[in-house]
């Protein structure tokens, strides 16, 4: 072999051990990045939950420090504009209808706290024992997903101009 041909040789077998290196290099990176990506959507799952805990003991603090509210949201009383009670009402309605909406926004693209039955269920029992609960979610139904405004169609008993 002549000396430009063991040279050339050299050079190609560098090129391929540089090629063969790059590779395992690049994969070396991509699986990095997915490690970081996995770590990063476990994170906003676990945040998203925590963030759900949070506005659910909101939620529950408004019927602890007001149990007068409870017959509202739970047992299907209705509350007239003018009762002591409709302005706290109305904001508890307002409360629930932006966090059970938060929940369809979400749905699909986090993890949930609770499986989407359970939600579900908790969601229809509160707007079918809540008549201002559903006049809100009316009333305002432009700032709500479809989801949420047909689920509170499907259960309305009461007349927009009652509440």
């Amino acid at each position: 072999m002549t000396p430009f041909e063991v040279s050339s040789l050299a050079i190609s077998a560098l090129q391929l051990t540089l090629a063969v290196g790059g590779f395992w290099i690049v994969y070396k990176t991509l699986r990095i990045l997915i490690n970081q990506t996995e770590l990063l959507r476990h994170s906003v799952d676990v945040t998203s939950s925590a963030s759900v805990g949070a506005r659910q003991l909101e939620v529950d603090e408004i019927f602890l420090d007001r149990p007068p509210l409870r017959k509202y949201f739970f047992d299907g009383v209705s509350v007239e504009r003018g009762h002591p009670d409709y302005e706290a009402a109305v904001a508890a309605a307002q409360l629930l209808a932006n966090y059970f909406d938060t929940y369809f926004l979400q749905r699909g693209k986090y993890g949930q706290l609770y499986a989407d039955e359970a939600w579900c269920n908790y969601i229809g029992a509160h707007i079918q024992g809540s008549p201002i609960l559903r006049w809100y979610i009316l009333q305002f139904k432009g700032w709500y997903t479809t989801h949420l405004v047909e689920l509170a169609q499907s259960h309305d008993k009461t007349s927009l101009e009652r509440v």
